[in-house]
């Protein structure tokens, strides 16, 4: 079938023609790519409609390829091959923009010149140039570009985000070529190496870490993902030369682990000055701002220190607050991420609920030198001596950690003695410190940077087609990715894709299959990292599951898979050319690349993962359900098992796999747990299971599930209701009176508006569900009387001040900014105009009905207490004669790039599910607030989405549909808060005290709890 063209739009050709748009050219162009695709779910014509919805005249035909990408993109829940589809798009567009051959790419990175100064600024070195050209004719036809086809969507934007390199904005590198790239600027002159490297990399066997793929090949070769530091000295010294390097280490895209163990307490005496210490905080303080200011590589990640202390430091209950969401700001750095490094002294202490001494290093001086036996004679010394500051319940500074890590998820808790017994650097000295990720355990002094490079195996490509675990591959790999980093030591080799490999070979996460894999996964690793490793004797032939011993107190025997005798033997003759080795890391970036789920985790959504294709309904239901197939019947129970998500596998599973791998992992490994609704007794007992299985890292993040959940909005309720009776009788607010009655009108009633959590102030209003039916304000003096009825379900909201300085300071900072805006408005402006202007809410039309239809409910004498809160118009509202400002002098060209940020404010305020009261009022703003079409979302898909929106709240109200429109926003469908929280979407317990919420036994200490 032909179409006809679409005369009144063209399109922009790279060359600078113009030329019509043609429904038939994009559809043929979309097909072209969807070889391999399942075309009874893929529809490349559905795609082109919606990508003709979304264009204007004159759209380049890059943007055009970008917005087709975007809609393949947004159809990923219909079917997961438009996600390659979606991908394909995006590379084709980049293969036309950029150079084919390989060598001529690294000529123009090598020679570019700035624009502005002119001068010469290689983006390569001159080592990677020269061998490139020597070798030109063989790297270019060892590449194989079809393989970037192979990348999802998600995995080919991050790649253009951040990792591809760019000219002037403009990204000028292929992934194929970025792999080549890294490749032989990790082998230098070893052209077969780097070919191999190359190959494995490319067929998404391996992959090296983000400092590797940014920095490979380039001027600055620094290669390394991790630092751990020591504090040079306790003196400002010492804390200015510690603060320099990390600057340095962060400029160069490295994650830094600092331990401060032995900076004094505050009221210390300071014998220079004959004065007193500040204590920990302050100097902190500086360290966030650092972070802040130094990003890792040039914005490519923000800047990323982990800050560790040990709970004897008396200025630890301090420390705990520091990440809080709450409270003083001189008292906070939120920037910087935290983590405690636990003897296991204190653990003791908790159990037996003892009391537990805070001590100045200063005073105390060696505590942080020594483990085990030795420390633990050095404290009980300092006891005795009274040295210390003061002493408190052990489980004082307990409860302290678990209120911060249920109000952050941090601090990370990693065991001293643990960490130091299990590690083949004892002859160095005391290990202080992890890294900022938890899994690399070295040796750091204020001499000495422990440094290590990572890689990680993609577990599930060793999946055969028979679901038989590729074991002999795994071993190859594991070698070639160890020689890739055979120049530095220690290294680090991780994993990812644990889940996607279990899922291959169709075991629940939690069976003892997957277990028994596990398990096999890392003797395998473990085992061929060893075996390649000779020339320096530096081990006793002692291996890492030697220190271990299992839950029943016998020593870790490994499956018969290996030859583990021959190993020892030949190690105790050569030894081990790295001392350490193996450290899965989280893998948050590569995985994503790749296509996996990240290093070790289980899923946390099945919408997140795209993996469940039984139809619309149990879509619709999964997005209903957080991504759980849990509740969906009709899908058989071994499927069920199958897609668990981590919030319905127990912890103690996690942890015991934990435990299985960690026998085979010399250096420790980043473990998030998963507690969807975490409570003091939950978390007391996770954490002492984790202790007491002789885990290094205890927790890496404590992750909950937070309040809101951004997707579920695309969710129509109606196709999970069998029966929706269409009157007020069933609304859920029936006790509210003179509710008005559903009907085709274009207005909806006040009353069918949810709490927004964004602009409304119902966070002050508890909703009473119970048979009356009422709202009412609750104090917390009164939960002891509300709990005895059970049919009542209350919100408690604790007050507490909140610290207003940072605002005050911002607004202070922003005079100069202001006082010059008002001036070029002055100038700008003629008075006519600004009168117009200043009463914009009588002269504009559109805006006086949105004021009229808000003043309705302002100007009720008769409204109750809680019909106001319902009824009261979000402040954002009065914002809009302000933007309308900027839109109407445009053409001045008034602070142009002011004027466009504020046309996609009022687009995305559009989208705002909450902001659609009034159906026509909205419309016509839209019409006249949004007067340039905008690709991808022009004035008619927003007036639809505005239907769309009516009708989802009124199926939400218990009413039935009005305009019966479909949401034309199809990409709304992958939102995910998936790592992506904000404000607005972490849990209640953030902004609550501890305590408030949850049961008595909750709040109680307690080693039993299920978890």
């Amino acid at each position: 079938m032909t179409f006809e063209r679409q005369s009144s739009s063209y399109v922009l050709k790279r060359d600078g023609r113009h030329e019509d748009i043609f429904l038939d050219k994009i559809t043929s162009r979309i097909k072209k790519l969807c070889y391999n695709l399942n075309m009874d779910y893929v529809d490349p014509f559905a795609v082109t409609l919606k990508v003709i919805n979304g264009v204007y005249r004159g759209v380049t035909t890059v943007e055009l390829d970008n917005l087709a990408a975007e809609v393949a993109a947004s159809m990923t829940t219909k079917h997961p091959d438009y996600a390659l589809l979606a991908a394909r798009i995006a590379v084709s567009n980049l293969h036309k923009q950029t150079t084919r051959a390989f060598s001529e790419v690294i000529a123009s990175l090598y020679e570019y010149v700035h624009p502005v100064n002119k001068r010469k600024m290689p983006m390569v070195s001159e080592e990677t140039y020269t061998l490139v050209m020597k070798h030109a004719d063989r790297l270019n036809s060892s590449i194989i570009y079809d393989r970037d086809f192979d990348y999802t969507y998600f995995g080919f934007k991050t790649l253009e985000r951040s990792y591809l390199l760019k000219i002037n904005g403009k990204v000028v590198e292929r992934p194929q070529q970025m792999l080549m790239r890294v490749a032989v600027g990790i082998h230098k002159d070893d052209i077969d190496a780097a070919i191999e490297t190359y190959d494995l990399m490319s067929q998404r066997w391996f992959t090296h870490a983000s400092p590797t793929l940014f920095n490979a090949g380039t001027c600055r070769p620094q290669l390394s993902s991790c630092f751990l530091l020591t504090m040079a000295e306790d003196s400002i010294e010492g804390i200015c030369k510690t603060l320099n390097q990390c600057a340095f280490i962060s400029k160069s895209a490295g994650g830094i682990g600092l331990n401060v163990h032995c900076i004094r307490a505050t009221g210390s005496y300071i014998a220079g000055t004959n004065g007193t210490s500040n204590g920990l905080i302050p100097m902190l303080r500086v360290f966030n701002s650092m972070a802040r200011y130094v990003d890792q590589g040039g914005n490519k990640r923000p800047g990323a220190f982990a800050i560790y202390l040990e709970p004897w430091h008396a200025d630890i209950m301090e420390f705990l607050e520091l990440k809080k969401n709450t409270g003083a700001e001189e008292h906070r750095a939120r920037d910087l991420f935290y983590g405690l490094w636990i003897p296991d002294l204190f653990m003791e202490r908790v159990n037996k609920d003892e009391v537990w001494s805070l001590m100045c290093p200063h005073d105390c001086p060696g505590l942080h030198d020594c483990w085990g036996e030795e420390f633990e004679a050095l404290y009980k010394k300092y006891e005795e001596e009274k040295r210390y500051r003061k002493q408190i319940p052990a489980r004082e500074v307990w409860k302290s950690i678990i209120t911060s890590q249920i109000e952050t998820g941090t601090p990370y808790m990693l065991y001293k003695d643990a960490c130091n017994r299990k590690s083949n650097q004892q002859n160095l000295g005391t290990i202080k410190c992890s890294n900022l990720c938890t899994e690399i355990v070295e040796y750091s002094s204020p001499e000495e940077v422990a440094v290590c490079n990572l890689a990680s195996i993609a577990l599930n490509r060793y999946v055969k087609s028979d679901r038989t675990y590729d074991f002999n591959q795994l071993l190859k790999v594991t070698k070639t990715a160890e020689l890739s980093n055979k120049r530095h030591r220690p290294i680090g080799i991780g994993v990812q894709g644990l889940a996607d490999a279990f899922q291959l070979m169709r075991y629940p996460f939690d069976s003892e299959e997957a277990s028994l894999l596990n398990k096999q996964i890392f003797e395998t690793i473990y085992y061929g990292a060893l075996m390649l490793l000779a020339r320096s004797p530096v081990s006793k032939g002692i291996l890492q599951y030697d220190m271990w011993k299992g839950e029943d107190g016998n020593p870790i025997v490994p499956t018969n898979r290996w030859d583990w005798a021959a190993l020892k033997k030949r190690i105790a003759k050569y030894g081990v050319r790295n001392s350490l080795l193996i450290a899965p890391m989280p893998t948050a970036s590569t995985a994503q690349i790749l296509g996996n789920n990240e290093s070790i985790e289980p899923y946390t959504s099945n919408v997140y993962s795209r993996r469940v294709l039984s139809g619309d309904f149990q879509i619709n239901q999964l997005l209903a359900d957080n991504g759980s197939i849990q509740n969906v019947k009709e899908i058989p129970l071994h499927i069920r098992e199958l897609y668990k998500t981590v919030w319905e596998i127990s912890q103690k599973d996690i942890l015991k796999m934990a435990a299985d791998r960690g026998a085979f992992i010399d250096q420790s490994q980043s473990l998030n747990l998963h507690v969807a609704a975490p409570n003091y007794a939950k978390c007391t007992s996770m954490h002492f299971h984790a202790w007491k299985l002789g885990l290094k890292t205890g927790i890496y993040y404590l992750r909950s599930r937070p309040a809101v959940d951004a997707v579920q909005f695309t969710v129509d309720k109606l196709t999970l209701r069998d029966d929706v009776k269409e009157n007020t009788e069933n609304s859920p607010l029936k006790g509210l009176q003179n509710v008005p009655a559903p009907s085709k009108s274009t207005q909806l009633p006040a009353e069918a508006e949810e709490p927004c959590l964004m602009c409304s102030v119902l966070s002050g209003v508890v909703m009473d569900r119970g048979e009356e039916n009422k709202t009412a304000l609750v104090n917390e003096q009164d939960e002891p009387l509300l709990r005895r009825d059970p049919n009542r379900k209350v919100i408690f909201q604790s007050i507490e001040e909140v610290d207003l300085a940072k605002d005050a300071n911002d607004w202070n900072s922003m005079a100069d900014i202001n006082e010059n805006l008002v001036e070029r408005f002055a100038q700008e402006v003629q008075p006519e105009e600004r009168n117009k202007l200043f009463n914009a809410i009588f002269e504009f039309e559109f805006i006086k009905k949105k004021a009229d239809w808000a003043l309705r409910w302002i100007a009720s004498k008769e409204a109750s207490l809680e019909k106001d809160l319902l009824h009261l118009l979000p402040l954002r509202e009065y914002f809009f004669p302000a933007v309308l400002l900027h839109l109407l002098v445009e053409e001045a060209r008034f602070d142009a790039r002011l004027t466009h940020s504020n046309e996609l404010i009022s687009r995305d305020e559009g989208l705002h599910r909450d902001f659609a009261y009034a159906v026509d009022i909205e419309k016509e703003y839209l019409t006249d607030a949004l007067p340039c079409a905008m690709i991808g979302m022009n004035c008619q898909l927003m007036q639809q989405y505005i239907e769309f929106v009516a009708d989802h709240l009124m199926v939400e109200l218990g009413y039935g549909k009005i305009y019966k429109t479909k949401n034309p926003f199809d990409f709304m469908e992958n939102l995910s808060i998936q790592g992506k929280t904000n404000f607005f979407e972490k849990r209640v317990s953030e902004y609550q005290k501890m305590g408030v919420i949850g049961e008595e036994k909750d709040r109680e200490f307690n080693l039993d709890t299920a978890f």
